[in-house]
């Protein structure tokens, strides 16, 4: 990840994203120590017929 990060600020890019599945706390943990908030959550449903 601080690869990706370090390249892409290279690059000027200003704004990075990223998604994960609620409750995959390692990977919260991680984005989260990298500087990542989140923002909003995906919601997934089935309707039924």
């Amino acid at each position: 990840m601080d690869g990706i990060l370090s390249a892409a600020l290279d690059k000027q890019v200003k704004k990075a994203f990223l998604s994960v599945v609620a409750g995959n706390v390692p990977a919260e943990n991680l984005y989260q120590k990298l500087g990542f908030k989140e923002i909003y959550r995906y919601w997934y449903g089935k309707k039924n017929s």
